[in-house]
């Protein structure tokens, strides 16, 4: 799926409430975007992670964190790099094939692989002919269900990072946060 660009949505686990659709770009990037919750959203390209300054907000609350986002950062992004790739958002880990809970995504055939840690447990539900392509992830994380389908594969879509101007490092933003 890396290599193949796609749209996909569903719910998500990081909130009690809204929708994501995301976009995948192999030479652009990732873009999810969250409706019902704030309508902010994130990018993602060559392992950095551009989040909107109030869905960042909100993630740090959902962990305990409050934070208030000064008006000046409202369109900002803050970065942050991973040693994973984007594709790590769309990724299946080692799991295990369970036929008991094989069915059809959007009337194709597919075979779900459970893969589970701590107290997330995960469902990918993978197209059984060739190419193998993630049709479907279901989702328990802390007791929240998600599920998010995939489809549109090898349907062109833009992926546009935002601009340079509205873009800031982790540390930036702290720094500009805690000045006020």
């Amino acid at each position: 799926m890396r290599n193949t660009p796609f749209s996909g949505i569903g719910t998500t686990t990081a909130f009690d409430e809204g929708l994501q659709q995301i976009r995948w770009n192999p030479e652009q990037g990732l873009h999810i975007k969250l409706t019902g919750i704030s309508g902010d959203d994130m990018y993602c390209k060559d392992g950095v992670t551009y989040t909107s300054a109030g869905l960042l907000a909100l993630s740090l609350e959902s962990k305990g964190v409050r934070i208030t986002v000064p008006a000046r950062l409202d369109d900002v992004y803050v970065t942050t790099e991973s040693e994973q790739g984007c594709d790590s958002y769309f990724a299946v880990p080692s799991g295990v094939f369970a036929p008991d809970k094989d069915k059809e995504i959007e009337g194709v055939p597919a075979q779900a692989v459970v893969a589970s840690s701590g107290a997330a447990s995960d469902v990918y539900y993978l197209s059984e002919k060739d190419p193998a392509r993630l049709l479907r992830m279901e989702s328990v994380r802390n007791g929240r269900r998600s599920g998010t389908t995939y489809v549109d594969f090898g349907k062109a879509t833009t992926v546009t990072l935002p601009d340079t101007d509205r873009v800031m490092t982790m540390e930036e933003f702290r720094a500009e946060v805690d000045a006020d």
